[in-house]
């Protein structure tokens, strides 16, 4: 065996090596990442959101108590995983309905104006001539 030949396998050794530990590690990696829960599913408010906007009349207090109880429920979920529960809406009583569509009215340029007064003549009588002197 020449130095050629000890060079040459050295050479794909290393790199068998290299490819290997690259495999491993994309592996590895992979399992890790289906081993880990996703992140928590933000709900966008916070129960002290919540308040300021009850306390701003923009939840109704029947509102409120639903946002606040799906909420509670919520953390109780995410704080004890159920297997048997599918999700945590599904810990509230069955008779907690969602309430109502909050109506906010129109906005300001959808708002009628004030009403026109209605004719004081009736529809066959035109304009009334305006009044002349009469010649002396």
């Amino acid at each position: 065996m020449d130095s050629s030949d000890v060079f040459f396998w050295s050479a794909a050794l290393l790199a068998a090596a290299v490819l290997l530990g690259i495999v491993f590690f994309f592996i590895r990696k992979r399992l890790l990442a289906a081993d880990q829960a996703p992140p928590p599913i933000s709900m966008g408010f916070t129960l002290a959101d919540l308040r300021e906007m009850h306390a701003k009349g923009q939840l109704s207090e029947e509102e409120f108590d639903y946002a606040k109880r799906k909420m509670i429920a919520r953390a109780k979920a995410d704080a004890e995983p159920d297997e048997e529960s599918e999700s945590p809406a599904a810990t509230l009583p069955e008779h907690d309905a969602p309430p109502p569509p909050l109506d906010l009215g129109p906005p300001e340029a959808d708002k009628p104006g004030p009403e026109p007064p209605p004719p004081d003549k009736t529809e066959g009588d035109g304009p009334e001539p305006p009044a002349r002197d009469k010649p002396a």
